[in-house]
C-alpha cells in the first residue's frame, strides 16, 4: 500500500470516530428538528445505527472511551505521516488531542 492510500484509509476512521465522539458529547437539548446540531446527528444515526446504539447501551461509557481512543490514535497516525516536520512534531506534542 502507498503511503498516499494509507492516509486516505485512516483519514476516514479519523472522521468516522470524530464523528462518533462528537455524537456522544451532543446534549440532550439538542434533539429537537430546528436545533443546528439536529441534521448532524440524524446524519450519524443513519450511517452507523449500530455505534449509536452501543453508545446509548448498557456499555456505552467504554464505547465512549474506545471511540475517543480510535480518534485519538488515528489523528497522531495522520499527524505522523505528514510530510511537515512541524506537523509531525505538533502531532507528537498534542497526543491525545480529542477535541470535536
Amino acid at each position: 500500500m502507498k503511503i498516499d492510500d494509507a492516509r486516505k484509509e485512516i483519514e476516514v476512521l479519523k472522521k468516522k470516530y470524530w464523528d462518533l465522539v462528537w455524537y456522544a458529547r451532543t446534549s440532550p437539548n439538542c434533539l429537537h428538528d430546528d436545533h443546528i446540531s439536529m441534521p448532524g446527528i440524524v446524519r450519524i444515526r443513519m450511517n452507523m445505527p449500530d455505534e449509536c446504539n452501543k453508545l446509548a447501551g448498557k456499555h456505552s461509557d467504554w464505547q465512549h472511551g474506545f471511540n475517543s481512543g480510535c480518534l485519538a490514535a488515528f489523528r497522531l497516525a495522520l499527524g505522523s505521516l505528514s510530510r511537515k516536520p512541524s506537523e509531525r512534531e505538533f502531532a507528537k506534542d498534542s497526543f491525545p488531542f480529542l477535541d470535536t
